[in-house]
């Protein structure tokens, strides 16, 4: 995860081609914001998120493909 003012940019590898759905969600659970949920080629992919319209804090996002899911922090500073 890199961050620039306004943006976060999440970075993912997939080891073959599935179909994913990526999820923000605040610390008490609530969904912000689904970026992908669509199938996605191998390889490397960044997502550019724009965090304007959220409040600093710690949120969670959520990775899901068929292999699975993973769940990370993101802390937003504004």
């Amino acid at each position: 995860m890199a961050k620039e003012e306004n943006i976060v940019i999440l970075t993912f590898r997939l080891p073959e081609s599935d179909r994913i759905r990526l999820e923000v969600y605040d610390v008490v659970g609530r969904r912000i914001a689904v970026l992908i949920d669509d199938e996605v080629a191998a390889g490397e992919h960044q997502i550019v998120y724009y965090v304007t319209g959220l409040s600093s804090g710690v949120y969670m996002y959520r990775l899901t493909s068929g292999m699975g899911s993973i769940n990370r922090k993101m802390v937003v500073t504004k």
